[in-house]
């Protein structure tokens, strides 16, 4: 092509308004291999924008390029997916074998239409000039920043990966960053933070983060549960409110905690997890080895408690997901959020920590023991003694004085 036609082309696709009335369409051919292991195509990405969102945006963990590439139709459920023409891209002409830039498709509106049914193909240019072939998100609807909830951070310990070399293997993502020695650290980056390798997987500590989540997420969520509370690592117990409440730490309490199922199930709001569904894709293998879904928890009423306290719980303790209830958050019962009138039913499970909002109006609680007991004794002896003594004598003021050396006389008679 000439080099006059080369300006020519250059100049009008300046002029050209960014996104063309015309049909995207998906590679009908196209599939590919999930995280799960299992083979799909565009259709299933369409299905859910959820899918959409985790292998459409370059940020996400399980971003899959071909995908992008491939389905552009099925990737525009999510605004900030866009599309652009490959730049300085050019095609033979069918007939003439002349070369064309992706805009001399649509620059003559008479003949664009039958361009576009020509050319805008995948078998043809549609993978070049999705931009022009009308995959372009509008302007006007696509948000500056990829969607709050695909955070960037690196997958969960549990993910590893192989060793590209023949080291031994296999890593977590922190390996890349373990050694001691700066140039080794180095090393590992370059070999394993490509897209080929660990880039999405381990993006936080590939350096691919650019932007830090914001301090509160700020569209429209599920409620926190103001009554559900958590243990830290250190021991001591948090609610919801503490994973924002500190600007300068909330990027690392969010990545430490908002992973964990029974967490991100109740602190809807400060988790940024607002739908509170279950991983469509994660698997796993019942006790005689059959792979499942979440869906398998709670397939038969008769078995879903047991099915739910075997595999969500940690050593049964509703309080504390398992990798399965981290995946499997609504089969497993961790979506909960406040609501404005009590439920009709109450909990059977205790809470780990007093509630910050009592049922009954009652005196603000005092940090050490009241010089006077609460309540005085009952006016009978209880028809059962109690289980054991009390494991704070002193503290609960039960160290009065020593016992008589003979027995008192009692009001009651005996009934002999």
């Amino acid at each position: 092509m000439n080099a006059f036609l080369k300006i020519y082309f250059a100049i009008l696709a300046f002029m050209l308004p960014a996104t063309i009335n015309a049909e995207c369409i998906d590679n009908a051919t196209f599939t590919f291999i999930t995280k799960a292991g299992f083979e799909q195509d565009c259709n299933w990405i369409q299905e859910k924008v959820e899918r959409a969102e985790r292998y459409c945006v370059s940020t996400h963990p399980y971003y899959n390029f071909n995908v992008y590439k491939n389905c552009p139709l099925a990737c525009s459920n999510v605004p900030s997916v866009t599309y652009t023409d490959t730049d300085g891209h050019e095609f033979p002409l069918i007939h003439s074998g002349d070369m064309r830039p992706c805009s001399w498709i649509t620059y003559n509106s008479e003949r664009k239409e039958k361009r576009m049914d020509k050319y805008c193909n995948f078998d043809k240019q549609m993978m070049y000039c999705p931009a022009t072939c009308g995959c372009a998100a509008n302007d006007d609807d696509a948000p500056t920043t990829s969607p709050s909830e695909l955070r960037c951070t690196d997958l969960p310990e549990t993910y590893k990966f192989k060793a590209v070399r023949g080291g031994e293997g296999p890593y977590t993502c922190g390996w890349l960053t373990q050694s001691n020695k700066e140039d080794a650290n180095q090393r590992r980056k370059e070999l394993y933070c490509t897209e080929e390798h660990q880039l999405y997987a381990c993006a936080k500590t590939c350096g691919l983060c650019t932007k830090e989540p914001s301090s509160a997420p700020t569209t429209e969520c599920r409620k926190d549960t103001t009554s559900f509370f958590f243990e830290l690592e250190n021991g001591k117990v948090k609610n919801c409110e503490w994973i924002t409440k500190n600007d300068a730490n909330f990027k690392k309490r969010f990545d430490k905690y908002c992973y964990r199922g029974h967490v991100k199930g109740a602190c809807g709001s400060s988790c940024n997890f607002c739908n509170c569904e279950d991983n469509d894709e994660f698997r796993f293998s019942t006790n005689r080895g059959k792979q499942v879904g979440c869906t398998w928890l709670t397939e038969k009423d008769d078995k879903i408690d047991g099915r739910i306290s075997k595999y969500c719980y940690e050593n049964s303790n509703p309080q504390v997901a398992t990798q399965i209830g981290n995946e499997c958050v609504s089969s497993c019962g961790f979506c909960s959020e406040s609501s404005d009138t009590p439920s009709d039913v109450p909990s059977d499970q205790p809470s780990l920590s007093p509630s910050d909002q009592p049922s009954d109006d009652t005196d603000p609680s005092t940090l050490s023991p009241t010089k006077a007991p609460t309540r005085g004794p009952t006016p009978r002896p209880t028809s059962r003694p109690t289980s054991s003594p009390s494991n704070c004598p002193v503290t609960c003021g039960l160290c009065g004085e020593r016992p008589s050396s003979s027995p008192t006389i009692s009001a009651v008679p005996s009934g002999e």
